[in-house]
């Protein structure tokens, strides 16, 4: 704020992210975050730490959604169909004792 050209009252807003290798990740410490009422932290120091191995026993996975996590990976799922029918014509070709098909 400035009054007669001179600086009396400054503002600073600063933010803090944290940031996770995956959506899963994401998912898990956000929501897992809600569970134990753990917070994250202030912006100048913010809280990324993750859980410990008694924490993730005591976490409700079945309470938490997924569904984002859900979505990033169906478009990746194989086309089972396709794969079931590509084994299918190799069948008669297979020699079963040596596991060797041609």
């Amino acid at each position: 704020m400035r009054v007669l050209g001179h600086c009396v009252s400054c503002i600073e807003r600063t933010t803090g992210k944290c940031c996770f290798n995956s959506v899963l990740a994401r998912i898990i410490n956000k929501q897992g975050r809600q569970q134990f009422g753990k917070g994250w932290g202030e912006a100048k120091a913010p809280d990324c730490s993750g859980f410990t191995i008694a924490q993730l026993q005591a976490m409700n996975f079945a309470a938490m959604d997924l569904s984002e996590f859900y979505a990033s990976i169906v478009p990746t799922l194989p086309n089972v169909e396709a794969i079931r029918d590509a084994n299918a014509g190799q069948i008669a070709n297979c020699y079963y004792g040596q596991g060797q098909c041609q």
